[in-house]
C-alpha cells in the first residue's frame, strides 16, 4: 500500500542531493510530486528517475518549477514597492 497515494508534495532542492532523494522517495510512495529547483535540467533528471512500474500511476505525474530565491528583489503590492 502506498502511503502517499492521492497526496501532493512539494520538494525544494529536488535537482540533487537530499532534495532529489526525498522526491524519489515520495514518488515511490505514490505521491504527486512538485519539483522545485534552480535549473530545469536537473529537475528533469530527477523526474526521469521516478518509477515506471505500477507504483506510479501516470508517467507525467509531476510538475517542475525553476526558481532562484537567492536573488533578492523588492516585492510589489498594490502598486507600491516594499522592502
Amino acid at each position: 500500500m502506498k502511503r502517499f497515494k492521492e497526496k501532493t508534495v512539494i520538494v525544494t532542492g529536488a535537482g540533487s542531493g537530499m532534495g532529489r532523494a526525498t522526491a524519489l522517495r515520495f514518488a515511490n510512495e505514490g505521491a504527486t510530486v512538485v519539483l522545485v529547483g534552480r535549473t530545469s535540467e536537473t529537475l528533469e533528471e530527477t523526474a526521469k528517475q521516478f518509477p515506471e512500474d505500477h507504483t506510479w500511476i501516470h508517467t507525467d505525474n509531476y510538475m517542475t518549477i525553476t526558481c532562484d530565491i537567492s536573488v533578492q528583489k523588492p516585492s510589489t503590492r498594490n502598486g507600491k514597492t516594499s522592502d
